[in-house]
């Protein structure tokens, strides 16, 4: 076996060193085979832009729900800002930043796992 295929294998692996799954591995309903002879992209570089969107949903749940939530709300801000791009800015900031990134994080972890292969 070449050093480069052992790398992939140690990187990417399925089951122990002999090839077979561990105890761990047999008890998901999901069944894998080994492939030593393709060398995919390793997990966390497949799956880096699900997690960028998933802490991008963090980060708009803070400020798009959060700050500007409260921005708007308080009983002196609602006198006065009434109807002003406030109200938008938490609005979008809230909906798509939230729902709109959980959304396109969600499908692209869809698209992953239907294709795994596949290198973007």
């Amino acid at each position: 076996m070449g050093e480069s295929r052992v790398a992939c294998a140690l990187q990417n692996s399925i089951g122990n060193a002999q090839g077979q799954r561990t105890p761990r591995q047999a008890a998901l309903p999901i069944q894998a085979t080994r492939n030593d002879s393709v060398c995919p992209v390793d997990t966390a570089q497949q799956y880096k832009w699900v997690v960028y969107f998933f802490v991008a949903v963090a980060f708009w749940n803070l400020v798009g729900a959060g700050i500007f939530g409260f921005v708007i709300n308080p009983p002196i801000a609602l006198y006065y800002m009434q109807g002003l791009n406030t109200t938008a800015v938490h609005a979008h900031g809230a909906l798509y930043g939230v729902y709109g990134t959980l959304g396109l994080g969600l499908m692209l972890f869809c698209l992953r796992v239907m294709k795994p292969e596949v290198r973007w």
